[in-house]
């Protein structure tokens, strides 16, 4: 009994010194220091609100096409003779100058055969006009003398009186005189003249061959005058007007020309929501088919402030700051250009964020930098 008393108080013993070195050790640890907070801070690029009147500046880009532009077909039949330059793409033609001559040697030859036949009708015609109509004798004497089988027919006499335009009539000298016109037009279309200057940019044809009525041979482009076409959203079309200078660059901006605004569509794109406007221009170096920016110098816009476009957040709001504390404003979205946009809707005097703020939470402490890019 004695033995298990003393047991017993062994193992309370043992506990009791373990639980006092515990104790003793556990004040010997560092208490953790308190974590420490930290706000956040960002240094932003700011402008202050100032309304003014602005011009309306609108970039696009669009291609270059040939204001005089014609797809070339043929009116006749027949072979396609060598006319010293081919019409051929790339090569260039004068106004007036031919392009493609088609063999008319049957349709020439049966012109000369209608007239000999006409020449003949007038000779037997001569001395009934010489007895019933004595003054128009000689009119019609000299119109003989100068008929020329191979020139073109020349415009009949005029007649004297109405019994004189009836005996010309009923001998059928109207009517061949027209049909004798119509064959020397119909002559005319087997050479293809330009109606203007320019180059072929497409060509179908190759000497020797023979072509059909109705059939294409080509496109031809003229190089004095181009329009350039520009898609233009809705918005930005209410600041521009038949007239409006417009400055082309080409894509490495090194060369430029003047144009202004001819004519704009009254369509809309329903692909784009865009609508085109064209711009005529002139001047060395252009070509059918470049792809050129052009800037356009609109109308005023009045009582806007002219903010980087990157600074404004989903079309909708700009950032603001307001006792070094970042916030959020709707805005009014009047222009939105190539880089700029032009807005109103909140007060002058207000500081906003003129650059893209990425990751920052409303109420973050913002110290300011001046904005000077536009001053």
């Amino acid at each position: 009994m004695k033995k298990n008393i003393k047991t017993v108080l062994l193992a309370v013993l043992i506990i009791a010194l373990g639980f006092v070195l515990f104790k003793m050790f556990s004040g010997m640890k560092k208490k953790p220091e308190p974590t420490q907070t930290f706000k956040s801070i960002k240094y932003v690029r700011v402008d202050e609100v100032n309304y003014q009147d602005h011009i309306a500046e609108i970039v696009a880009f669009g291609k270059v096409k040939s204001f005089n532009r014609i797809e070339v077909y043929s009116e006749v039949a027949g072979i396609v003779l060598d006319n010293g330059q081919r019409f051929k793409v790339g090569n260039s033609f004068s106004s007036g100058q031919v392009m493609i001559n088609v063999d008319d040697e049957e349709a020439r030859l049966n012109l000369y055969s209608q007239k000999s036949d006409f020449l003949n009708v007038l000779t037997r015609m001569l001395p009934d006009i010489k007895a019933d109509f004595p003054d128009a004798f000689q009119t019609w004497n000299k119109y003989l003398e100068d008929f020329n089988i191979e020139g073109a027919i020349k415009e009949l006499p005029a007649t004297r009186s109405s019994k004189e335009k009836y005996f010309l009539a009923a001998r059928n000298i109207y009517k061949l005189y027209y049909a004798i016109k119509n064959i020397e037009v119909r002559l005319s279309k087997y050479k293809i003249k330009a109606p203007f200057a320019g180059v072929v940019t497409q060509s179908l044809i190759e000497n020797g061959t023979s072509i059909r009525v109705g059939q294409k041979l080509g496109d031809f482009a003229g190089t004095n005058s181009f329009e350039l076409e520009l898609p233009i959203s809705e918005n930005e079309i209410n600041y521009l007007s038949i007239g409006n200078s417009v400055e082309v660059i080409n894509e490495n901006n090194n060369k430029t020309w003047t144009g202004r605004i001819a004519r704009v569509s009254e369509h809309i794109d329903a692909s784009s929501q865009t609508i085109n406007v064209y711009v005529s221009i002139s001047g060395k170096d252009l070509y059918d088919g470049m792809y050129l920016k052009g800037v356009i110098k609109g109308r005023k816009i009045e009582n806007a402030f002219k903010i980087p476009r990157k600074a404004i957040v989903n079309n909708e709001f700009i950032h603001t700051v307001k006792d070094s504390l970042l916030g959020r404003k709707q805005i009014n979205i009047l222009l939105q250009g190539e880089t700029d946009a032009y807005i109103n809707g909140i007060n002058e005097g207000e500081t906003v964020v003129v650059e893209t703020l990425v990751n920052t939470a409303l109420g973050t402490k913002i110290i300011t930098i001046k904005n000077n890019e536009n001053k």
